[in-house]
């Protein structure tokens, strides 16, 4: 499903709460705002972990070090990602470039797709299979 940002995601899958702070996040990403865009970013998480909780939380941290890996993340860039999106102590995110912004944005929605997108599709996959396989039985 397409935003209307030129950023496809799988908002269907997503609580309310979860899918309106990340529509605006990709609203900020989308008109440049850099100032704004690391704040809803870390609003966007905190809605995620809220939603899901301190054991998804633990693992969400475990899977931005796959990410890290599978990415080839350098360590300014992990820090910076992870010091955002995980680190509720830092008051205000900093200011990113695109570059950051972009590697930040990438971040989040392969985390949010872990979480939500991939587990729903497949529930979705096989909940399609049983019913065929019903149909067929009958």
């Amino acid at each position: 499903m397409r935003n209307g940002m030129d950023e496809p995601f799988g908002f269907e899958y997503l609580p309310p709460s979860v899918a309106a702070t990340l529509r605006d996040t990709l609203g900020c990403f989308h008109h440049s705002l850099w100032v704004a865009f690391p704040a809803m970013c870390r609003i966007t998480a905190e809605a995620m972990f809220e939603d899901l909780g301190d054991q998804a939380r633990l693992k969400l941290y475990d899977q931005l070090d796959e990410i890290r890996e599978l990415a080839g993340l350098e360590d300014d860039l992990y820090l910076m990602v992870r010091g955002i999106l995980f680190d509720r102590d830092t008051a205000v995110p900093p200011v990113l470039d695109r570059v950051q912004a972009t590697v930040l944005l990438e971040t989040l929605k392969d985390l949010l797709y872990q979480a939500y997108v991939r587990g729903g599709k497949l529930r979705r996959a096989l909940s399609m299979k049983r019913l065929f396989s019903t149909v067929e039985n009958e």
